[in-house]
């Protein structure tokens, strides 16, 4: 890895398509959720790459953000259900059967929803909204009955890039950028909620 200049890494994968990101790692860390996406033409997508086998499989087409359920038998993920094209609305939540590739669309409508995050043992997923002009949110939707609940509303300034959840303290961390440049990471208490 760069010229042997970083002796601890390890080399995993060489991703074949430009812009391609890593999504997120199986707690058993034998798998990787890759967001693809296309140098050239193409749609972009999510793939699974098994670490042992090295092989890889491509999963949902026209979506990101992937995320393992802790089980490991579900993948969240965003898409533009049924509109693909760039809108200021309509990026949804989905849910993929890792067993049976079924997937279920969880929100539709005024959504522009990123990071999916699950918790609470796989019975609720977190994701934050950032819908076109209108303040940034975070939002929890129950695996049980499909309820939505805003459990945060940011000020108009703040907009968040990526939160991520930490179970044992029960709080939500965000990466956040303000109108005026500034960058940060905040933590949010949901038991505040």
């Amino acid at each position: 890895i760069n010229g042997g200049q970083n002796p601890e890494l390890t080399f995993l994968l060489d991703f074949k398509q430009n812009n391609s990101t890593v999504g997120d790692v199986s707690a058993d860390e034998s798998k990787i959720l890759i967001n693809r996406y296309p140098s050239a033409g193409g749609s972009q997508g999510i793939a699974l790459y098994d670490l042992n086998t090295k092989i890889e499989h491509f999963i949902v087409p026209n979506a990101e953000s992937a995320a393992f359920s802790s089980d490991e038998k579900w993948i969240a993920f965003t898409s533009y259900f049924g509109d693909y094209s760039m809108k200021p609305d309509g990026r949804n939540l989905g849910l993929i059967n890792i067993e049976t590739g079924e997937i279920d669309t969880l929100t539709t409508g005024p959504y522009t929803i990123y990071s999916p995050v699950f918790s609470n043992y796989d019975s609720v997923i977190y994701f934050h909204n950032s819908p076109y002009n209108v303040e940034d949110q975070i939002i929890k939707v129950k695996l049980t009955d499909k309820s939505i609940d805003t459990i945060f509303n940011s000020a108009t300034s703040l907009r968040f890039q990526r939160i991520s959840y930490n179970e044992n303290k029960q709080q939500i961390f965000m990466t956040t950028f303000q109108d005026n440049g500034h960058r940060s990471i905040l933590a949010y208490d949901i038991s505040s909620n």
